[in-house]
């Protein structure tokens, strides 16, 4: 709940604020400002969120991510959806409900392929390169972040269902990759400690002592 709502209100706020400052007009450029503004202020407040915790698994990180996401997703959903409401013909504006609610509609089938997708992916790249209970920055984090954004650019570029269905295929194979190999390494060895003959000492297997 933290996180959905750190996200959606502190995320979405950062983010306005942001690209206001830094993107000027339309077009690849612009799209691809707004991709690393959106996943950088996502990736902040994913490492914020779990800086206090003991233990970072990836799965863990992906589902914290995928939080995120959502919680972005659903209070810029709200931004677009009061936008879409007020409608403009000539010189008179009137509302329109149908608008909203195919806004709402198209966006909340994307969020799920979208912001719910590509943060999941960011924040089980962040926990994998978490090492002795700390988190830190690894060329796999930044390679992750640039990978990102620039699916997030290339879905706000393309305006058809064509291109957000192989946006889409794209960001899942790696999302399904990194969910398959997830903690994999820590599972097998702990599966191996727990397979292993328990170790005694040569005092206990030494035969009693001759009363005689």
């Amino acid at each position: 709940m933290a996180a959905f709502i750190v996200a959606g209100a502190i995320g979405v706020l950062a983010a306005a604020v942001l690209e206001s400052w830094l993107v000027f007009g339309p077009g690849v450029i612009g799209s691809l400002k707004v991709g690393l503004i959106e996943e950088f202020v996502k990736g902040v407040a994913i490492v914020v969120l779990a800086w206090s915790l003991r233990s970072y698994a990836t799965r863990d990180g992906m589902v914290l991510g995928a939080t995120v996401g959502f919680g972005f997703a659903a209070l810029e959903s709200s931004g677009y959806a009061l936008a879409s409401l007020f409608v403009v013909q000539g010189q008179t504006l009137s509302l329109s409900l149908t608008s909203v609610v195919l806004t709402e509609l198209l966006r909340g089938v994307l969020a799920p392929v979208g912001h719910g997708l590509w943060s999941a992916i960011l924040g089980g790249m962040i926990f994998r390169g978490a090492r002795n209970g700390h988190l830190r920055p690894t060329w796999g984090v930044l390679v992750t972040f640039l990978g990102v954004s620039i699916l997030h650019a290339a879905f706000d570029s393309f305006g058809s269902v064509l291109g957000y269905i192989v946006i889409s295929i794209i960001g899942l194979i790696p999302l399904v990759y990194l969910w398959w190999r997830g903690d994999r390494g820590i599972y097998l060895r702990r599966q191996t400690e727990a397979g292993q003959p328990r170790m005694t000492s040569p005092a206990s297997t030494s035969p009693p002592p001759d009363s005689n």
